[in-house]
């Protein structure tokens, strides 16, 4: 066995891969050298599909403690369902994450090929060895979070204000039902907020899937990326409703007390939304002027203004609760996907009704990065 791993193992990495059989070019040919800029990040061709995953903070007690373990979860989820399929993965990540984030990337791909080798050669898997495929053709960039934020720090300080609790210390808050539930002071970070900023950003790429560290794939990444080619001509991002019932009382006081307000009618776009799988349709985003001046520094806060809440609700997620203000308003720029893309398993269940019946295509179990 030891013969193999070190030996044996290297060759067929290689192989598997569809790259050179070149040890000291390896690692750059599937992970970009360095941090690099977003406008910088661009995939190796037009078959590539193009991934972001934001980890940033890693390390850093008391925010995301367990977001390297549900990482190397997600990306061994994304590997073994997407093997025909080439992925442009964007890591959004920091200057003091990065070289961690690139080692759990190499160890996560080492760990996953030589455990795939193993089960073939123990006779468990039988693919045809002529065109044995055990990895998709990869590439990873790994961006310096700051090449997003530098051009957009008004607007995103404009959100935190109005979008978060503002608040670097848990918080606990008691619900109507009695319920205690605490806020994690990870939200006043400047990840949660450069959704909306994606398209600037990210200069060279025309579609963008987002996925969050803490979800499990269980179809290929393909699949998904199709549902760009359904989105009306007009729709801009494609989004999963929430299955929590975490907008309700808001929806009830927009909807059910308010109807004088024109808003969305559409019952699942009234759900809100959850950010933890989205489509960026990033073309269409740097084109159309709607989108661009609800974005305006102005606008982000003037929404609530207009819906009269800006005083009586609390939010607290970031880009998610601005972007699901959004579609109340705009409904025409957001396509729901079928539930079965995001299947959330959220810590509380408010409106039951919610919850996705269809079979599960992506998993969400919120809690676990908290671990």
């Amino acid at each position: 066995m030891i013969v193999f791993n070190f030996i044996i193992l290297p060759i067929l990495f290689n192989f598997c891969l569809g790259r050179e059989k070149d040890d000291d070019l390896l690692q750059n040919k599937v992970i970009r050298e360095g941090l690099i800029a977003a406008q910088d990040s661009s995939p190796p061709n037009k078959n590539y599909v193009s991934v972001a995953i934001i980890l940033c903070n890693v390390g850093v007690e008391g925010l995301v403690n367990g977001i390297m373990k549900v990482f190397n979860r997600l990306l061994k989820s994304i590997l073994a369902f997407s093997k025909e399929t080439p992925l442009h993965v964007i890591i959004v990540t920091d200057e003091k994450s990065h070289l961690t984030v690139r080692s759990c990337i190499l160890a996560g791909l080492g760990k996953f090929l030589s455990e795939s080798i193993i089960r073939f050669y123990q006779g468990l898997e039988l693919p045809d060895p002529i065109n044995l495929k055990i990895l998709p053709s990869l590439r990873f960039d790994l961006v310096d979070i700051k090449s997003i934020t530098k051009n957009f720090r008004a607007e995103i300080d404009v959100m935190k204000l109005e979008y978060s609790l503002n608040s670097k210390e848990e918080i606990i808050s008691q619900l109507e039902d009695g319920t205690y539930v605490a806020t994690s002071p990870k939200y006043v970070e400047d990840l949660f907020y450069i959704g909306p900023f994606y398209a600037d950003a990210f200069v060279s790429i025309e579609r963008l899937i987002t996925l969050d560290a803490d979800l499990q794939v269980r179809r290929d990444l393909a699949q998904l990326n199709k549902l760009f080619l359904s989105m009306p001509s007009e729709a801009i991002m494609g989004v999963t409703a929430d299955q929590s019932g975490y907008y309700f009382a808001l929806i009830r006081h927009l909807f059910k007390n308010n109807p004088e307000h024109k808003l969305t009618q559409d019952e699942m776009k009234q759900r809100g939304i959850n950010s933890g799988v989205v489509l960026y349709h990033l073309d269409r985003m740097r084109r159309n002027k709607e989108y661009r001046e609800a974005r305006s520094v102005r606008n982000l806060n003037k929404i609530k203004e207009d819906l009269d809440i800006k005083n009586r609700f609390l939010f607290e997620l970031g880009d998610q609760d601005w972007f699901t203000l959004l579609m109340y308003t705009k409904p025409h720029l957001f396509q729901i996907l079928p539930c079965g893309w995001n299947v959330q398993i959220p810590l509380r269940i408010t409106v039951p009704e919610y919850q996705c019946t269809q079979k599960t295509f992506i998993l969400h179990k919120h809690g676990d990065i908290h671990e």
